[in-house]
């Protein structure tokens, strides 16, 4: 059996070699993905200093017409101005009228004149 083991190699070898010797013709190369990296052959570079286009302008708003102006709001008794009415307490602002109530004139804001405010009591000592 050894003498016959050199044999058997040969032919195997043989064989081997005679199979991957094949008349089928060349297959072309697998397809791979697309390189992504690289722009493709067709892909012209833009200038160095191209610019986007500027967007397309929109036509101007429609100027809306001026606020109309708010009346003053109702204190349910007329506004009075400080002094002329009532007499000046010790706290600057607030004033106590002759029927007794008392009234505070607060500082004027975004300029509406000062408008007086009933107090629900008058402050101790006025």
């Amino acid at each position: 059996m050894m003498k016959h083991l050199p044999w058997l190699a040969a032919l195997v070898a043989g064989t081997a070699f005679l199979a991957s010797c094949s008349s089928e013709p060349e297959q072309p190369p697998p397809q791979y993905p697309p390189n992504y990296q690289q722009p493709p052959p067709n892909y012209q570079q833009p200038p160095p200093n191209y610019q986007q286009p500027p967007p397309a302008t929109a036509p101007p708003p429609a100027t809306a017409p001026p606020p109309a102006t708010a009346p003053p709001p109702a204190t349910g008794a007329p506004p009075a101005t400080t002094g002329t009415t009532g007499t000046p307490t010790a706290i600057p602002g607030v004033e106590k009228r002759p029927d007794g109530t008392c009234w505070i004139t607060p500082p004027a804001m975004g300029g509406q004149p000062p408008t007086p405010v009933q107090l629900p009591a008058c402050p101790p000592g006025t």
